[in-house]
């Protein structure tokens, strides 16, 4: 005999089924643990009695007839599951009866049940899905839930609700104000990222030594800012730089930037005199790899006319950097 895995697969449908003739059953294919006809039988590998697999627990290290280890499990032989399938039963619901292996079909295609919404008509469970669809019995949502009516009833006194809603007639329109409003949120969201997404820094820059740099670290990318004196003129060059979460970011990324020099003669409502910017088209970087910064735009603005002395003051220039994501919103 093959040896088959333990399992416990209580049976829903013994409990709907009487045995037509219980006094003729042979005793040799009750189990001796319930004293029914075996259900799912199952071999003991220690003294070959057969019992029920439900009612032998998995958990038991022994088994209840001859105390020993009861494994390996067996299948009994073919010709006890057609003896056991050959048992007449009659079903408790509609008192037909018929071979024990045949029940389980009948309990499903063709034993009548009632209609769980109450409604007049028997079902079987085949098709009890099917009809629960147009059941007039079934209570239901209004068409206008959807908008705010609160109505539930049954189908067939649904078109009678229908024609007196004060939602229905308004349904398109107020689903179209929701549909608005929710236009509205991710155009608010929308607002929020794109403000988290830029970054402005006022700084002092020394002239003295010539080159100076300023780091931003925006939505997390890196961002270099470098200023540089040539003569009476200063470049600005704008480079992204390797991260910390290069991998896990979007590549590439778009980006606008502007200077603007303050004024440092003037009173504080007249500062900014003179900016400049990248223009309507923003600057694109890929990926930085090693000494590789961005593999985009480098060097931005260069040779800008601020180092006259009203723009630089003890050889101090005064800037307002802003740095912008245009795409890749994170």
């Amino acid at each position: 005999m093959r040896t088959i895995a333990r399992s416990r697969e209580p049976s829903p449908e013994r409990a709907r089924y009487t045995y037509q003739n219980p006094d003729l059953i042979d005793p040799e294919l009750k189990c001796p643990i319930c004293f029914e006809p075996l259900l799912d039988p199952v071999v003991m590998g220690c003294c070959k009695n057969t019992l029920c697999r439900q009612c032998f627990f998995v958990d038991s290290k022994e088994c209840y007839l001859c105390r020993q280890d009861p494994t390996p499990l067996q299948d009994p032989p073919r010709l006890v599951h057609s003896m056991l399938s050959r048992i007449m039963v009659k079903c408790s619901s509609c008192l037909l009866v018929m071979p024990r292996d045949e029940f389980r079909a009948h309990l499903h295609n063709v034993c009548p049940i009632d209609c769980p919404n109450g409604c007049p008509i028997t079902q079987t469970r085949s098709s009890l899905s099917n009809h629960d669809q147009f059941c007039l019995a079934k209570v239901i949502p209004c068409l206008a839930n959807d908008v705010g009516c609160p109505f539930k009833g049954t189908r067939e006194t649904m078109d009678t609700h229908i024609q007196n809603c004060f939602f229905v007639p308004q349904r398109l329109l107020l689903l179209k104000i929701s549909q608005l409003e929710e236009q509205q949120q991710i155009q608010q969201l929308a607002i929020e990222q794109l403000q988290r997404a830029s970054r402005k820094y006022r700084m002092i820059w020394k002239t003295q030594p010539n080159t100076s740099r300023v780091h931003f670290i925006l939505r997390g990318y890196h961002f270099r800012v470098q200023f540089q004196r040539k003569g009476e003129k200063f470049g600005v060059y704008l480079h992204v730089i390797p991260g910390k979460k290069d991998a896990d970011l979007p590549w590439p990324v778009q980006s606008t930037f502007s200077v603007q020099v303050l004024n440092q003669l003037r009173d504080a409502d007249h500062q900014r005199v003179f900016s400049f910017q990248t223009g309507q088209h923003p600057l694109n970087f890929s990926r930085p790899v090693g000494n590789d910064l961005g593999r985009g735009w480098s060097g931005v603005i260069e040779n800008v006319p601020a180092l006259k002395p009203e723009f630089c003051v003890d050889q101090m220039v005064v800037l307002l950097l802003k740095l912008k994501l245009t795409s890749h919103l994170i």
